[in-house]
């Protein structure tokens, strides 16, 4: 029985519309780089980053929203608010 709960349980997937590096300047020493996404720490003084891009997605299925044009998640039809879509 406990697996079938387990099993219903829905587990939302991180999902990445893009990959990307930032430009990030060090609080601690002042060094300009570029770091990715996600845990990270500064190459001249060890101050560790975590950085997170939290993007919209449909309510209702997980689409990213990103860039959509459609009043409508093109996946599952929901209506998409356009403040959120732009």
């Amino acid at each position: 029985p406990i697996l079938h709960r387990v099993s219903a349980i829905r587990v939302r997937e991180g999902i990445r519309t893009v990959e990307l590096l930032l430009s990030i300047t060090c609080p601690r020493c002042n060094k300009t780089q570029e770091l990715p996404v996600g845990r990270s720490k500064c190459a001249q003084c060890g101050l560790k980053f975590s950085i997170e891009i939290e993007e919209e997605h449909c309510q209702t299925c997980g689409y990213p929203l990103y860039r959509l044009e459609s009043t409508t998640c093109p996946e599952c039809g929901t209506p998409i608010r356009q403040d959120t879509a732009q």
